[in-house]
């Protein structure tokens, strides 16, 4: 939940969403929810035709990733983790961030902001 209404968040949303997120439970259901970035790390420099972002989420919803603020595209699980096929990307910096829905389509958090440079 969010600190600002008194709330507090669990420990995994403290340290790995966004300030800017908010739940959407009014209740506890959520309360621990997180999503995180794991792969590419921050900053890294990206090569190659294709990449398979890695992300790190509870078990609370589908995970979905927005590269650049464009629209949110849904992730796959395999392997205990989410994964983003990305491909056909051009040469430049990018913004990645990601997000849990929960199955009535409500955003439940969104994770911090990862930036990375494609070569």
């Amino acid at each position: 939940m969010n600190e600002a209404n008194g709330k507090k968040k669990g420990f995994f949303s403290r340290f790995f969403s966004n300030d800017k997120s908010e739940d959407a439970s009014n209740g506890k259901e959520y309360e621990n929810a997180f999503v995180t970035i794991d792969y590419p790390l921050e900053n890294e420099i990206v090569k190659g035709l294709h990449y398979g972002v890695r992300l790190g989420a509870s078990k609370d919803g589908s995970v979905e990733i927005s590269i650049n603020d464009e629209e949110w595209k849904p992730c796959r699980f395999g392997s205990g983790y989410w994964w983003f096929d990305w491909g056909y990307f051009k040469p430049g910096d990018y913004k990645l961030s990601a997000r849990i829905i929960s199955p009535s389509g409500e955003v439940i958090v969104t994770s911090k902001e990862r930036h990375c440079k494609v070569c």
